[in-house]
């Protein structure tokens, strides 16, 4: 985790509230402090469009196993990437 550059989310769907929602939860415990861990990007789609939203630094997280275990069971492993270059 110390060579990530960011992870990347894919989201897809309708309900935005609910899905910030359980992202947020599942983000929460492990947001690094200071300057320290990884910056996340959503790239959230509908049918409508598709952005590419950073998340605020204060978002960036610590890259552990149960975070990475929670957000591949919940958005699927093609939809969570740890971009490393």
């Amino acid at each position: 985790s110390r060579f990530a550059r960011v992870l990347r989310l894919s989201m897809n769907g309708t309900t935005a509230t609910d899905d910030a929602r359980k992202l947020q939860a599942l983000l929460a415990p492990y947001r690094g402090s200071g300057n320290g861990g990884c910056p996340v990007r959503l790239i959230y789609r509908n049918g409508a469009a598709q952005a590419e939203i950073p998340l605020p630094e204060s978002w960036r997280v610590r890259l552990e196993d149960g975070l990475l275990a929670a957000l591949n069971a919940w958005l699927k492993v093609d939809n969570v990437k740890v971009v490393y270059a």
